[in-house]
């Protein structure tokens, strides 16, 4: 789909995983504190 308005892109985003693999809560939990220190408040 198109911009609403030039110059408006994707405010935010996320992700939903259904039936996740053995070993990925660790991993969730390593990219979670990455991503929230780089991301702006």
């Amino acid at each position: 789909f198109p911009p609403a308005r030039p110059g408006h892109g994707m405010v935010g985003s996320g992700m939903f995983i259904l039936n996740p693999p053995w070993g990925t809560e660790g991993e969730d939990a390593r990219l979670s504190e990455t991503f929230g220190r780089i991301a702006p408040q």
